[in-house]
């Protein structure tokens, strides 16, 4: 990540630095910094910005309308993407303002030439098709990559991307590959996750293992988290940039072992996305013979990951990640 982009983030987040955060501290946060990582070309920045605007929008929803109303006017390459995603994730019902706005876009979406807005575009505005419920042969091994929040749409967690082939060669094989991956929503709100974790469970019924490798990324941990509550077995269980909250534990009584990998430079996991209830740091959480912190770095310990580099091949070749699977 740019060292300009960082200070921007970094500045964008210092309010929830204190541990004694308020919610109320997003209000200290300029609408020119909060559009400005919005048409940001990382990603990181734009999903903070979500993660900010959800919780402004019960704060000052006006603020919020007016702000996604000028980013209506920006270039739809930087910024769409972002107010699309945000839109399609919100209580619409709740505010009418922003529901007509939904209404606007929905019927006469700007044209779009970015190939990878118009994919996000058509999928947040079309109906998602029902999850197969065929009961699929035990296998001996199976490794499943979870997505986070506003990912279901995204390309990396799915086979045959980099990511899911450098798992599968480390794995001998054993990335699930057919064409019914689990995914969620990968909604913002916790509701969502609970859900997510519901249909994991459902999925893994219809998918049996006889040993279960999960790696999620993001609030896909909580996911697999929420799963193991209810009961789910997973023998090794990896998190990427998973926000370390005191509502997200997990029944360490139903996993083998759990990874918890965190970077210094994700401000995704903490402090964004661990508001409002932030565990310790944020990122780390208690050490045990079944519960290991990991901390990546990137090219020196001077440089730490952002959230989505966690997914990349060239952070888990530099941390030696790769060993967690064996």
């Amino acid at each position: 990540m740019d060292p300009t982009n960082s200070e921007l983030l970094g500045h964008l987040t210092n309010p929830f630095k204190n541990p004694d955060h308020d919610l109320n501290l997003i209000k200290s946060i300029s609408d020119d910094k909060l559009i400005e990582a919005a048409i940001n070309q990382d990603s990181d920045f734009r999903i903070s910005f979500l993660y900010i605007m959800s919780h402004l929008l019960d704060l000052e929803p006006d603020r919020c309308f007016n702000i996604l109303k000028k980013l209506k006017n920006l270039a739809p390459k930087h910024s769409l993407q972002t107010y699309i995603q945000f839109l399609t994730h919100t209580d619409s019902k709740k505010h009418e303002k922003i529901a007509q706005l939904i209404n606007d876009l929905s019927e006469n979406p700007p044209a779009i030439e970015d190939q990878e807005t118009q994919k996000i575009l058509k999928s947040f505005l079309s109906t998602k098709k029902p999850s197969s419920v065929s009961i699929s042969p035990v296998v001996e091994k199976m490794v499943v990559i979870v997505h986070g929040t506003f990912a279901s749409q995204e390309s990396w967690w799915r086979w045959p991307s980099p990511f899911a082939k450098y798992l599968n060669d480390l794995t001998q094989g054993a990335v699930y590959k057919k064409e019914d991956p689990f995914s969620w929503s990968g909604q913002m709100y916790d509701k969502d996750r609970r859900d997510g974790a519901e249909g994991l469970k459902k999925w893994l019924k219809n998918h049996p293992t006889n040993e279960l490798t999960i790696v999620a990324h993001s609030f896909g941990g909580a996911v697999a988290i929420f799963a193991t509550r209810l009961g789910v077995k997973i023998d090794r269980l990896i998190i990427l940039g998973c926000p370390a909250r005191s509502d997200y534990t997990p029944d360490l009584r139903h996993v083998g072992i759990l990874y918890n990998v965190c970077s210094f430079g994700d401000w995704l996991q903490t402090p964004t996305g661990s508001i409002p209830h932030t565990r310790g740091d944020g990122r780390t959480l208690g050490d045990s013979e079944r519960l290991v912190n990991v901390l990546c770095t990137k090219g020196g310990t001077w440089r730490a990951p952002g959230h989505s580099e966690l997914y990349t091949e060239e952070v888990w070749k530099e941390n030696n990640l790769g060993q967690l699977l064996v």
